[in-house]
């Protein structure tokens, strides 16, 4: 363990950490680079070509030597490498001997081109037995967290379900999940997993999700959450919750689940169960937690607060079956005289007789009663269990705090706003975005109120406020699991690892094609630098998994019969077995240019999907 020494606010020990984890990030695409250059470097040489130059990277170089026949460089810009070869390009002055690449059969510069192709795939194939072999850290293949409403909540799967298979797929890791949904082709996907021992099947649609552009089922990994940000002054702090105290619960629901139920209940007290590791093991503590004005830096507000619709977002079995007068979409304001404010408080209410909900629903204005559900065991046990409902944002409508600027403007309850300082507002983030980005503190709005459809113009100036505060925050780890293999099943699993990824590659190529999943999906150095840096902080294990991951994916594009590619020259080498003669240099000068312009352009696309996703 090294000593923290921290000067001044700046922590050495961090520093040097992401330093070093930054190196390992460089080294690691620079191997994969290297690797598939050598293999061409290899081959080249056995078959007598002159090389002339082997460089890691493009444009201006950095550094560099010469040693015989061929310069050896290391250039700025980290998007690949070459091997440039004596007569490799068109138009180049040959002299015929036997040193240059044309002088060479068509078998053997076949051979030549496809080495880095086979030297990625061998480095994967030798990797992932190794990585097993010796213990890796996977993501345990287990549902986390089930969005109510969504696929895998219809089809029945709950939290801590195990999953073995997808569509007669092996699942080694939750990220097999998702993966073998994306690819997937449209329908119904079996899914085989274990439930306390016992092995169970179900099928499962899939729902296309265009904000990503692929299917989901609508899980999430399983997840360890442990308390961060605990302020010293804080309630939390006070009812005895401690920075990494492991959070079970948050008013007995998984911290996940609380989330996406808190909705309008957000500054209501809350109940945590912790488990906190000490010496002598394990102790598990109950507390209350009361919300309260926090000492933070003060920001200038309106006084308004998200508002949420408690939402109707699916039925399943029985309870489809059952004349509720529910439909899914519905929102439910109350039921009897009680105000819907958190899930729990509907449990609650499912004990009274008869049941009688007030809804909203979107294409019939308001239902003030609705129909009273006659209530018996089995009303009871559906709600329970086959009604999802979730909080929704309710996007530009919000609700009013009291004796707050808009309160003191005459407003009160829940109103929309449509505008400010001439701005369209559509969600939450853009009132967010437009005060703070307001030079003035009047603000100017377009407002409406909860029962009138007319817009009413109206300027308030901005308070300095401080929101009630738990005092803390949390954050999640994955559930990790290590597999330890013997060499044998080290090598099985090692070689379906690598052939899975290569057919992996092949079908993601396919549906992007096909236009099943979205291009956008795609990414670049941006993107392979921060995954390769979020793996490396995983350890090197991790890190050489992703790495042969990455390999695979490196030889498979290019062995993608586009010209300036590996697999383009393999393309006009077998042309030219074919017809017995070269492709005539004009045609191959032609098609260097169209495929060099294709990279360029997917390399652009690749580099604004990135930029955008940093941003998002």
């Amino acid at each position: 363990m090294f000593l923290g020494v921290e000067s001044g606010g700046f922590d050495l020990l961090a520093f040097l950490e992401k330093t070093w984890l930054t190196v390992e990030v460089i080294l690691g695409i620079g191997l994969m680079i290297f690797i598939h250059e050598l293999g061409h470097f290899l081959a080249a040489k056995k078959s007598g070509v002159r090389v002339e130059t082997f460089s890691l990277g493009f444009g201006p170089k950095l550094a560099g030597f010469r040693k015989g026949d061929t310069l050896y460089q290391l250039c700025a810009i980290p998007l690949g490498g070459f091997v440039k070869m004596a007569g490799e390009n068109p138009g180049e002055d040959l002299s015929g001997a036997a040193d240059e690449l044309p002088s060479k059969t068509p078998l053997q510069r076949m051979w030549i081109f496809s080495a880095g192709v086979l030297m990625n795939f061998v480095f994967a194939f030798i990797t992932f037995p190794i990585i097993f072999a010796t213990g890796v850290p996977f993501v345990s293949p287990e549902v986390g967290f089930v969005r109510p409403g969504g696929p895998a909540w219809q089809a029945g799967l709950e939290r801590g379900d195990n999953v073995l298979r997808i569509n007669g797929n092996k699942v080694y890791e939750f990220h097999d999940i998702p993966l073998n949904i994306a690819l997937a082709k449209e329908g119904p996907v079996e899914v085989v997993f274990d439930r306390a021992g016992k092995t169970l099947r179900v099928d499962v649609t899939p729902e296309k999700d265009d904000e990503i552009g692929f299917q989901q089922i609508r899980i999430t990994s399983p997840s360890i959450y442990h308390a961060t940000a605990v302020t010293e002054a804080g309630p939390a702090f006070r009812a005895g919750l401690r920075e990494n105290d492991q959070i079970l619960t948050i008013d007995k629901m998984p911290p996940d689940e609380w989330l996406n139920d808190r909705g309008a209940s957000s500054e209501a007290p809350v109940t945590l169960e912790i488990a906190r590791t000490r010496d002598e093991g394990e102790i598990f503590i109950e507390m209350r937690v009361v919300p309260e004005i926090m000492a933070d830096e003060e920001k200038r507000r309106i006084g308004i607060k998200r508002s949420f619709d408690f939402t109707v977002k699916g039925l399943r079995g029985d309870l489809a079956a059952l004349d509720t007068g529910l439909e899914k979409g519905d929102i439910i304001v109350s039921v009897g005289d009680r105000e819907i404010l958190t899930k729990s408080d509907f449990n609650e209410v499912l004990s009274e007789e008869p049941l009688r909900f007030h809804i909203v629903r979107t294409d019939d204005a308001s239902r003030a009663a609705g129909n009273p559900i006659v209530y018996d065991e089995r009303h009871r046990d559906a709600l329970q269990r086959d009604l999802a409902t979730a909080w929704v944002d309710r996007n530009n409508r919000v609700e009013i705090i009291p004796d707050a600027p808009l309160s003191k403007a005459g407003f009160s309850g829940s109103v929309t706003i449509h505008a400010i300082n001439g701005r369209d507002i559509k969600t939450f983030g853009d009132i967010v975005d437009a005060i703070n980005g307001a030079d003035d503190q009047k603000i100017s709005l377009a407002i409406s109120r909860a029962d009138s459809s007319s817009q009413e113009d109206v300027v308030v100036t901005t308070e300095a406020m401080k929101l009630p505060s738990l005092g803390f925050d949390f954050n999640l780890t994955s559930v990790l699991l290590t597999r330890n293999l013997n060499v044998v099943d080290a090598i099985s699993a090692g070689f379906h690892c690598a052939l899975y990824q290569i057919k992996n590659c092949y079908i993601t190529l396919s549906r992007i094609l096909s236009q099943d999943v979205s291009a956008k999906n795609l990414g670049g150095i941006i993107t392979i630098s921060r995954t390769t840096y979020s793996f490396a902080e995983l350890g090197l294990a991790r890190l050489f998994l992703f790495l042969a991951i990455l390999s695979i994916n490196l030889g498979f594009i290019n062995i993608l019969p586009i010209p300036i590619l590996d697999g383009g020259h393999l393309m006009f080498l077998l042309i030219e077995k074919i017809k017995g003669s070269p492709v005539n240099e004009k045609v191959m000068g032609y098609s260097q240019i169209v495929g060099l312009v294709l990279i360029l352009a997917l390399v652009v696309y690749v580099t604004y999907n990135d930029i955008l996703r940093l941003f998002s």
